[in-house]
């Protein structure tokens, strides 16, 4: 399927090598390169994917590059990833990855993605919840 151009099929290839699962052999390189084709060919696991590596202190081989992992996430949360909203909706809250810190954006990407499904973007509204208890229990010990 991958020698075929299934992009699926690359993402999922690129997994296994990227954590030596599904009988290969642990290979980055490779995986990187497979996203990399999966993602010009505009397939949002695959900018998923590839944002995690530019993010994370450039893994898989790549050089760190917080934008360029932004970039690839907003294009996949543009086509529907989920995953893609909910990191984006991470960086949008903490003000992370180059992005100018806004919440409202933040609260709009995890709805977004729970109401396509997404098991973790539940969580993730609950947290300007927490954090305003969370103020309120330690002023309430302070006061």
């Amino acid at each position: 399927k991958v020698e075929a151009g299934d992009t699926r099929a690359m993402v999922e290839l690129g997994r296994c090598y990227y954590h030596g699962k599904g009988g290969v052999r642990q290979d980055q390189a490779k995986a990187i390169a497979l996203w990399q084709k999966a993602a010009k060919a505009e397939n949002p696991a695959a900018m998923f994917e590839l944002g995690r590596c530019y993010f994370h202190d450039g893994r898989g081989g790549v050089d760190k590059d917080e934008a360029k992992a932004i970039d690839l996430w907003q294009k996949a949360a543009a086509r529907g990833h989920t995953g893609a909203m909910v990191v984006l909706g991470l960086c949008y809250y903490n003000g992370e990855g180059g992005v100018r810190q806004d919440k409202i954006k933040a609260i709009d990407l995890w709805e977004e993605a729970a109401k396509a499904g997404n098991p973790i973007a539940p969580d993730m509204i609950a947290l300007p919840v927490i954090e305003v208890i969370s103020h309120e229990i330690v002023h309430s010990i302070l006061i």
